[in-house]
């Protein structure tokens, strides 16, 4: 289990510290703040 902000987690994806193969559930909190620039929406592209 992993607990992080957006921010983080993308930059984790962006560094390949964690990859989308590693992740089997992926649960957002706040995601209808995934739109325009936020890091929601940059981890769902």
């Amino acid at each position: 289990v992993m607990v992080m902000t957006p921010q983080i987690l993308l930059d984790a994806l962006r560094n390949a510290f964690i990859t989308v193969d590693m992740v089997r559930l992926l649960i957002f909190d706040e995601c209808h703040r995934a739109t325009g620039n936020h890091p929601y929406a940059k981890i769902m592209l």
